[in-house]
């Protein structure tokens, strides 16, 4: 099995079964925070491609909104 490419500048961890990625953006806390918290925003975050493009609920996450997945 070969591994996909992993894009310039983002460091990937596999220990045993949990696998992470991170990269440094070119972008401020709030900025980041901003793109995170608008469900819309999540399905091109999505890493396995398990979020689609519906969702329910804020068009904004708040300050104690809670996020679930089935």
């Amino acid at each position: 099995m070969t591994s996909p490419a992993v894009p310039e500048g983002v460091t990937v961890t596999v220990e045993g079964d949990t696998a992470s990625a991170s990269v440094v953006v070119a972008a401020s806390p709030h900025g980041v925070f901003e793109f995170l918290r608008r469900p819309a925003n999540h399905p091109a975050i999505s890493g396995d491609a398990t979020v689609k493009g519906t969702r329910v609920g804020p068009e904004v996450l708040g300050d104690g909104d809670r996020v679930t997945t089935k």
